[in-house]
């Protein structure tokens, strides 16, 4: 089962029923968060006791960019915060954090850009997260071959093939 939560109202609405469901004896075999922009750390280790797995797209992160105009600069920083749900919750990607919910908006390009160079340093993943959140088999089929300019806080796309 997948549940579109985006934001701490519906973040909270979807755990609150998946706990209520656990309480009442009712599991199902695998249960997914998608997107869950804006979690906090107290509902990521209420998901991460109820196991559920966390499906996001780190390209999103740009919104902390698009939507500066609009919400504070905390809730901006809340935005997509991977450090907070792989350092402080336990979040292991490529197990129960996983990558591309959604089939992934405008390729591979933004969402290494957005991960290795993001507005908020809580928002970075390395790549070798990137690659272990979309790919858990990085043997498997598809590759892409990029450019990382850490001067530039760039990343160019040289290569894509089936991969990420």
């Amino acid at each position: 089962m997948a549940i579109h939560a985006i934001g701490d109202r519906a973040i909270e609405q979807a755990i609150g029923v998946l706990e209520r469901l656990t309480a009442d004896g009712l599991r199902f075999p695998l249960a997914r968060l998608e997107h869950v922009q804006f979690i906090d750390e107290a509902q990521a280790r209420r998901a991460k006791d109820l196991g559920l797995v966390l499906c996001m797209q780190p390209n999103f992160s740009s919104d902390s960019r698009d939507y500066a105009d609009r919400l504070a600069a905390d809730w901006l920083a809340r935005n997509n915060p991977f450090r907070m749900l792989i350092d402080g919750a336990g979040f292991v990607p490529g197990q129960d954090l996983i990558f591309g919910s959604d089939g992934m908006p405008h390729g591979v390009g933004p969402a290494l850009q957005w991960s290795l160079f993001p507005f908020h340093p809580g928002q970075r993943l390395s790549l070798e997260e990137l690659v272990a959140g979309y790919a858990p088999d990085p043997s498997g089929p598809g590759h892409s071959l990029v450019e990382v300019d850490e001067a530039q806080r760039q990343v160019k796309l040289v290569v894509s093939g089936r991969g990420i």
